[in-house]
């Protein structure tokens, strides 16, 4: 580069770093400003409180308030350490510049010759003698040392000073929580201040090493990627929103049927423990094994898993990002228990689902070799929905060892194997090829690593499936598609008959009428027990082996046979309603699967919420009239 054109890049560098320096200094006094504005109301609050204060009359406001009071300044002392580490960086490289600039200004500055030979510019060099810890002067460094010594006792003093005013669990989470955040901001300061240099000199390396790099390397840049990385961490599965249900119904069934009051934050919180924190947190380490894999779906976009990977920089961001939102939410969910005092339930419910999970992976990572340990799979994928019920059911102050715990939760485990089993069969018809209408084939590969669902698509009776066969069509037969086909729609053969998600519906039913019995209230007699399972049973083979409308009619038939019997000497009023529930939801979600295809199952809460807009836009089209509708659509 020309010296001329250097000057010039060096200068309008050097001029817009001292503007950003002007703009970054306004921002750090009025973060001061509002800091110490926030410290006076915040003061001002705590002294007039019944817990902190002495004086009379006072504010009794709830206790997580005033436990999470110390997290407004914590904030504001983090944005000033923000702010304070890119005023290091810009002191490092405004000296710099200025170190090159005055290559071109090799005379002093005339006003100041008397006093040094300094030249133009030397203006952070200056500032530096006189504000830095490492080469300030020593007032400057025993002020500024005293000001954060200060600043960090005020703060962990008016910390401890809550703590110690409240109950032990929020005593403890606020100890865990604000000690870790405090010593990581302790640790930061340092960093910026003593370790200034050292940590200008590794920002620098790093940068050097990617300032060639291209802006968007490391970033996928495929437009369908079904969804965003940021979208997948707060929500992992969507489409398993089905499984959100389990715990309200468990919690909804067990207080009716108790006759307890409805205590819903019970409910909620259990559902933001169990299903937003922890089990996300298995899906998570579950989708990061799978990457792989999933990747290769032909359905991925659908699936809305794990973003698709680009580059390997791209998928080491995507795993490690999800790694470690996984490890927050663990780490929330045991917050949440300490606050609540029930940091022991938090610590079981987190030991049984990762401990199946453990169990889980290591069978997948055995299928392939080993066919037994893809057939275990299928026996423990509905342990998951018995611990749903127990969850919801202790939100109730169910207990988890009573004959309504352990009766449903054999249910539900059969119900969870069913429903599992039913969902893997319809994902595995996405990976055949049609050969001919009766005829598929699995290609050679498709289905590596997911040989649970290549053992369930050999009992398909119609299509018969060949998971044997290597790639040897160009393509899938005209008008066939594999995975928009309903393929037990109308399946009966004996082989069909005897898969394993029939054995596993037929296992439902016939639990449905004891833990009927149990929800509405009444007994276990063994007679009326046993004339009602028969009946389950009878009614569960007609829906399994009808036509669809035998299936439905059966279905019916036997909640009305099933309510007829159980119901006689119950109290409750609405004995009819929960003695048939359990039956209704396992042959009503049946018959769902039976007429549903991969992809319709997929789409189906799309599909419900399209239904649901197109039904409001029709009720606002009534209301406001014809005319003004075609108008404003």
């Amino acid at each position: 580069m020309e010296p001329g054109k250097r000057y010039d890049v060096l200068a309008l560098d050097y001029a817009m770093a001292r503007e950003d320096e002007r703009t970054f200094f306004n921002i750090q006094v009025a973060v001061a400003a509002i800091t110490v504005a926030l410290l006076a109301g915040l003061a001002t609050f705590l002294s007039d409180t019944c817990q902190l204060g002495a004086a009379k009359p006072c504010k009794n406001p709830p206790a997580a308030l005033l436990a999470a009071a110390p997290s407004i300044p914590l904030a504001a002392l983090a944005l000033l350490q923000i702010l304070g580490a890119s005023a290091a960086l810009r002191s490092y490289y405004m000296r710099a510049l200025e170190k090159e600039l005055r290559h071109y200004a090799v005379t002093p500055l005339p006003e100041l010759e008397p006093v040094a030979e300094i030249r133009s510019p030397s203006y952070a060099g200056l500032l530096a003698e006189q504000a830095t810890l490492r080469r300030g002067r020593s007032g400057y460094r025993v002020l500024a040392i005293m000001i954060m010594l200060i600043t960090f006792f005020a703060f962990a003093s008016m910390t401890v000073y809550i703590a110690v005013k409240l109950d032990e669990r929020y005593r403890i989470s606020m100890l865990i929580v604000y000690g870790v955040a405090f010593g990581f901001l302790v640790l930061d300061v340092a960093s910026v201040t003593l370790g200034a240099r050292s940590t200008f000199i590794r920002v620098a390396r790093r940068f050097a090493r990617r300032q060639d790099h291209g802006l968007f390397e490391g970033a996928s840049l495929d437009e369908d990627d079904g969804r965003s990385l940021g979208a997948y961490l707060l929500l992992p599965r969507p489409e398993d929103w089905a499984k959100w249900l389990f715990i309200p119904l468990a919690f909804v069934t067990t207080s009716w049927e108790r006759g307890r009051g409805f205590h819903w934050e019970n409910m909620v919180l259990a559902v933001l423990v169990a299903e937003f924190l922890v089990y996300s947190a298995r899906y998570q380490w579950n989708d990061i094994r799978g990457l792989e894999h999933d990747s290769g779906h032909p359905l991925n976009a659908e699936r809305l898993r794990l973003p698709r990977v680009g580059s390997r920089k791209h998928a080491r961001f995507v795993v490690y990002s999800s790694l470690i939102v996984a490890a927050l939410r663990l780490l929330a969910a045991l917050v949440v228990g300490l606050a609540l005092g029930r940091t022991d339930d938090v610590l079981i419910l987190m030991a049984v689902v990762f401990g199946l999970a453990v169990v889980y992976e290591a069978l997948r990572g055995w299928e392939d070799e080993h066919p037994a340990a893809a057939r275990s799979l299928w026996l423990i994928v509905g342990v998951g929905y018995a611990v749903r019920f127990l969850v919801g059911a202790f939100a109730a102050s169910e207990p988890p060892y009573s004959v309504l715990s352990v009766v449903a939760s054999f249910y539900f485990y059969c119900f969870g194997v069913m429903f599992v089993l039913m969902t893997w069969l319809l994902e595995g018809t996405s990976f055949c090829r049609a050969a001919s209408e009766d005829s598929w084939y699995v290609p050679q590969g498709a289905l590596r690593g997911k040989t649970h669902v290549r053992l369930l698509l050999a009992y398909l009776g119609s299509p018969h499936v060949d998971h044997l066969s290597v790639l040897r069509l160009p393509g899938t037969a005209p008008g066939v598609v594999c995975g928009e086909r309903r393929v037990l729609e109308d399946s009966r053969k004996l082989r069909t008959l005897l898969a394993p998600w029939n054995i596993a519906f037929l296992a439902a039913v016939v639990m449905s009428a004891p833990t009927g019995v149990l929800l509405a209230g009444g007994r276990l007699e063994p007679a009326r027990t046993a004339v009602a399972v028969l009946l389950a049973l009878a009614a569960g083979w007609m829906v399994m082996v009808g036509s669809r409308a035998l299936r439905l009619t059966a279905a019916v038939s036997g909640a009305a046979a099933l309510s007829l019997v159980l119901t006689r000497g119950l109290e409750v009023e609405s004995a009819q309603v929960l003695v048939v529930a359990p039956w209704l939801l396992s042959t009503i979600t049946y018959i769902t699967f039976r007429q549903q295809s991969y992809v319709e199952l997929k789409s189906f809460a799309k599909g419900l919420a399209g239904a649901l807009r197109s039904t409001l836009l029709t009720i606002v089209g009534k209301i406001i009239g014809e005319d003004t509708w075609r108008r404003i659509r």
